[in-house]
């Protein structure tokens, strides 16, 4: 059975970090498909907390669009947030400081970043399976502000687990677009004690990876609005390749993305 793992854990001390995000609106269930606490805020340009303070889910069936998604907001948070059919629409953050989970069995569309394990806490998993389904992360052309864009951060200060296909490989024809660049593992505390690395793991059973950018394990995402520009992609189905980063030391073979 041919299967793409990557680990990694992050670098301490990079200069740049995923901003902190929060929500804040009437707790509770505010939005179609919701069950415990989640708080939508702001419309389509706003907020979407599922799991802000305790233990949220959300279930798309058909199309929702929303600023900023984000599952496991604060520290011992939880949100589920499933795309069963339809689309979603949102820059996201699964794992904020709390523990996210996101199933995508039909279409995510990210305008900006898709991060997993966004703080140190966080915690954030991300699986996407079905022959139909498709996750596309997007540059944001409307005055993005962040030092990232169109990236895919798998562990940004925290841990984060992204599973693309099924196990069995019944389903080859999901897809992964990432515009921008792809990073595992990305960011390491800098207080020291303690001093905690982030891990990022992506492991590709079935489907297509594409990258836009660049890949990279333990270091800071390059992707920009500049590189929209570009044409040059990294496709990758379902050899097998394993890349692990740890503090520094790299093993694998890169140049089977390339």
């Amino acid at each position: 059975m041919n299967k793409l793992l990557l680990v990694s854990t992050g670098l301490v001390g990079l200069l740049f970090a995923a901003a902190p995000a929060s929500a804040s609106g009437v707790v509770g269930c505010s939005v179609p498909g919701c069950s415990g606490d989640v708080e939508a805020t702001g419309g389509t340009t706003g907020t979407t907390a599922v799991g802000n303070s305790g233990s949220g889910t959300l279930t798309i069936t058909g199309a929702y669009t929303t600023g900023t998604l984000i599952a496991g907001s604060q520290s011992g948070a939880s949100g589920t947030v499933t795309v069963s059919t339809g689309s979603l629409t949102d820059d996201a953050i699964i794992g904020d400081a709390g523990t996210g989970t996101f199933t995508n069995n039909a279409t995510h569309n990210v305008t900006g970043n898709l991060i997993l394990g966004n703080q140190a806490t966080g915690n954030g998993t991300y699986t996407i399976t079905g022959n139909s389904a498709q996750t596309n992360v997007n540059f944001n052309t409307s005055g993005n502000t962040d030092p990232y864009n169109g990236a895919l951060i798998v562990g940004e200060f925290g841990t984060g687990t992204f599973t693309q296909g099924l196990a069995n490989q019944s389903d080859p024809g999901n897809q992964v677009n990432d515009a921008g660049d792809l990073i595992l593992g990305h960011q390491g505390s800098q207080s020291s004690p303690p001093v905690t690395d982030s891990v990022g793991t992506y492991t590709l059973n079935t489907g297509t990876l594409t990258v836009g950018g660049n890949i990279g394990v333990g270091g800071a995402s390059t992707a920009n609005k500049r590189r929209a520009a570009r044409d040059d992609r990294h496709s990758h189905t379902t050899e097998p390749v394993t890349y692990v980063h740890s503090r520094g030391v790299s093993h694998g073979r890169q140049q089977q993305f390339e």
